[in-house]
């Protein structure tokens, strides 16, 4: 992977990090630190399928198990 490349999955990574946090937010009201954590550490492909996992929900931690 160039270095371009590698920029561009990082960007992607903290974009899916900062909305999967923000709708969490936004449909729990609060993130606990330790699951906020594991969201800040999370590879791009885990942040994916989780954002996927936020719709449908019922607490949150259905999404980061």
């Amino acid at each position: 992977m160039t270095s371009g490349e590698q920029l561009r999955a990082e960007g992607y990574a903290e974009a899916l990090r900062g909305a999967l946090l923000e709708m969490s937010r936004l449909k729990f009201g609060v993130v606990p630190p330790g699951l906020e954590e594991r969201a800040r550490n999370a590879d791009a492909d885990t942040l994916d399928r989780w954002t996927d996992r936020l719709l449908e929900a019922e607490r949150i931690e259905d999404i980061f198990d």
